[in-house]
């Protein structure tokens, strides 16, 4: 069953009210960069590559090298200008590179020379009006493929235009993305160290500040345990009674006198009313009157001295009650109760002396425990913290070596990438001039033109 406070549902202590761990970390918001709507194209160039590069790793040994695990250089080969590896192993999509600008460097020489010494020098010029509308035709279909090449060349240029700019953007942010990327990282392991502190550190104290608690109060409610299981608590309360008894007793007296002078009036009220009844029944049979006879028959006038209210013989009698207290006054009990107490008190005390040998052992093991984990908070800390300093050198070591490498090759880069740009350019404006000259021009004035 337990004891009372524990069959109400209650407990000795209240558990620990731990304070809670708020983490107020704010992580940097990675930048939105546009795509220029170059996803298709990024799509497909990732599955055909992830289709055919298959070889691993994709770049042989010796172009690149790291040093002690966080700096990137270059490899031996690449400062020998030694490509061959590299070549070899990616030597398929070389020819195919190879034969495109195979392509584009004979299709242009090829149409010009047909252009120059077959239809401009052997080919007849025929009969204007009979061929004129064949001719059309083909010029149309001819102009048609044209513009279908220009506009194909165009979005070619445009796309590699775009693509260039957003790795030139790319290797621009890469500093900062791993700059933020290395923020992020530091302020979330500090943030851990913070939560682990705060849980070894200040949660740990406040279980100790509990546990004390609990170790210096526990005689108390040990000793409550003990007085409820064995019901000694009756004692005190019975203490109370007999203390209080004097005080009872001289209420009860003036009860004594109440109840005297209580039962004497209720006798008067009782005789007079059974005068008033006696009186009344005579007058009313001396009258002879037809109405006084009915009110003597309908009436309760017969019973009205019959009341319960005016018949109080089963009133208790408070004598017998003051005289009980007095004998018990008299005996003087409540030394019983006190001489109880006393001896309870001393078994309270030789609990509390009993406690008081494990006491402070244990609340000296929790300080020493409240120690260790400080102690390990810090290791903890402290290892963190080489390890947020660790990140965030190697981050500014690897980012150096990787300008390094951008600025390296960035110049070359961008002139090769001019080059061709404005290579492209002047392909588009030939192409252009020549659909204009092959499709609103004669054959003889384009060819005039075209040898000017």
């Amino acid at each position: 069953m337990g004891t009372t406070h524990e069959q109400m549902g209650q407990t000795h202590w209240s558990p620990v009210d731990y304070t809670e761990f708020e983490s107020k970390v704010e992580y940097r918001k990675p930048e939105q960069y546009s795509k220029l709507g170059l996803d298709p194209v990024f799509n497909f160039t990732h599955y055909l590559f992830n289709r055919t590069m298959t070889d691993q790793p994709a770049l042989p040994e010796g172009y690149l090298i790291l040093k002690s695990t966080d700096t990137l250089l270059m490899g031996p080969k690449t400062e020998m200008n030694d490509w061959r590896d590299l070549l070899w192993m990616y030597w398929t999509y070389l020819l195919f590179v190879s034969f495109l600008i195979f392509l584009i460097i004979i299709v242009p020489f090829l149409a010009v020379c047909y252009c120059c010494f077959c239809c401009c020098r052997r080919c007849p010029r025929g009969c204007p009006p009979c061929t004129g509308a064949r001719d059309a035709r083909r010029r149309l279909l001819c102009g048609f493929l044209l513009l279908l090449l220009i506009l194909l060349l165009l979005l070619g240029s445009i796309i590699a235009l775009l693509a260039n700019i957003l790795i030139d953007k790319g290797f621009g942010e890469t500093r900062e993305l791993m700059k933020r990327s290395s923020d992020d990282t530091c302020r979330f392991l500090n943030d851990i160290s913070a939560h682990i502190n705060h849980l070894l550190g200040n949660n740990f104290e406040e279980t100790v500040n509990h546990l004390t608690d609990m170790v210096n109060t526990a005689p108390n409610h040990i000793f409550l345990d003990l007085g409820d299981t064995s019901e000694a608590n009756a004692v005190e309360e019975m203490e109370r009674i007999f203390d209080n008894m004097p005080k009872a007793l001289r209420l009860m007296m003036d009860v004594n006198v109440l109840e005297k002078e209580l039962r004497f009036l209720t006798c008067q009220l009782r005789d007079g009313v059974r005068g008033v009844r006696r009186e009344a029944t005579q007058a009313c049979l001396l009258s002879n009157n037809l109405r006084c006879n009915k009110f003597i028959r309908y009436s309760s006038i017969q019973y009205m001295d019959s009341t319960t209210c005016l018949h109080i013989d089963q009133l208790p009698d408070s004598t017998l009650y003051v005289e009980g207290m007095k004998k018990l006054i008299n005996a003087k009990l409540s030394m019983v109760a006190k001489n109880a107490l006393l001896r309870l008190q001393d078994v309270k005390n030789a609990i509390s002396k009993q406690l008081e040998k494990v006491g402070p052992p244990l609340i000296t093991s929790l300080n020493k425990g409240r120690d260790v984990f400080m102690f390990e908070a810090n290791k903890i800390r402290n290892l963190i913290e080489r390890i947020v300093s660790d990140i965030h050198f190697n981050t500014l070591r690897s980012s150096k070596s990787f300008e390094g490498l951008y600025e390296k090759f960035a110049v070359d880069r961008s002139r090769i990438n001019l080059a061709i740009c404005i290579l492209l350019i002047l392909i588009v404006i030939l192409l252009i001039v020549a659909l204009i000259l092959g499709c609103f021009l004669s054959k003889g004035l384009a060819a005039l033109l075209l040898f000017w």
